[in-house]
């Protein structure tokens, strides 16, 4: 006790002022002489140490998967094929027109064989004498327009299965007509019928609606034309083959789907 007050004794005569004693400092952050010593002269790590620490790879995202395995270009389409275009009226508002346009770079030879006020029946007694005189390599069929409030499906059935009979094991295509009023039902006996000829529906391709002309009925030239585009671009990404040869139908193209109205404005 006398030697502690002594010191501060000490300290206030020749300091001129009072010594104050250190703050306490807790185990965990006193430092030992050696570990100052250590922190002063221990070097730093070089970028090649860095280097050679190894990091755990990162996990692979699910967008890292693989891409779709892209659809197979066909071959070019052979010079001088023969396209058979038969059916109605519908067939010259604005279809035809712009699909001999559209043809033209492939330099394929277009026969059009349509009148107006035909329907199935016509054209199933008239088939056989046209495939044979024309030879086509491709056939489209646009028909339906005169049969839409149809109460005799089977007839029509009936008629459907013998122009595709007539046509033969070359490809086809049956397009409907655009709806400017609710169909019957004649859709899916038809649909049903045309195996091994692939059905287009043209309001369910084209997925939008076909401007029409005073009559309400027939396409304007320019809804023709949207037809005529997208029936084209269609045939162009189901062909497989040099000749116009088709791949099969998916279930869905000829699955019943009930009466069909036409498409809002």
């Amino acid at each position: 006790m006398v030697r502690a007050v002594r010191w501060v004794t000490l300290c206030l005569v020749a300091l001129g002022f009072g010594c104050s004693s250190p703050e306490p400092v807790t185990p965990d952050a006193a430092a030992s002489p050696k570990d100052e010593a250590a922190a002063v002269t221990a070097p730093a790590p070089s970028a090649e140490a860095s280097a050679a620490v190894p990091t755990a790879a990162p996990a692979p995202s699910a967008s890292a998967s693989a891409p779709p395995e892209a659809k197979p270009e066909p071959p070019p389409l052979r010079k001088g094929t023969v396209v058979l275009h038969v059916g109605d009226s519908f067939v010259h508002s604005g279809l035809t027109q712009r699909l001999r346009q559209l043809l033209e770079p492939y330099a394929v030879r277009y026969e059009v064989r349509a009148e107006v006020s035909t329907n199935s029946l016509d054209w199933a007694k008239r088939m056989p004498e046209i495939v044979a005189s024309t030879q086509p390599d491709l056939v489209i069929v646009t028909l339906g327009g005169n049969e839409i409030g149809s109460k005799h499906l089977d007839v029509q059935k009936r008629a459907a299965e013998r122009i595709v009979k007539a046509i033969g094991n070359r490809p086809c295509v049956w397009t409907t007509p655009p709806l400017w009023a609710e169909e019957s039902g004649l859709f899916d006996a038809v649909s049903a019928s045309v195996t091994p000829c692939r059905f287009f529906e043209t309001d369910v391709v084209v997925g939008k609606f076909i401007p029409r002309r005073a009559d309400k009925i027939h396409p304007t030239p320019e809804g023709g034309a949207m037809w005529a585009e997208a029936l084209h671009g269609w045939l162009l990404r189901e062909r497989k083959g040099p000749d116009w040869q088709l791949v099969p139908g998916k279930p869905e193209e000829t699955a019943p789907k009930g009466h069909r109205g036409p498409l809002a404005p």
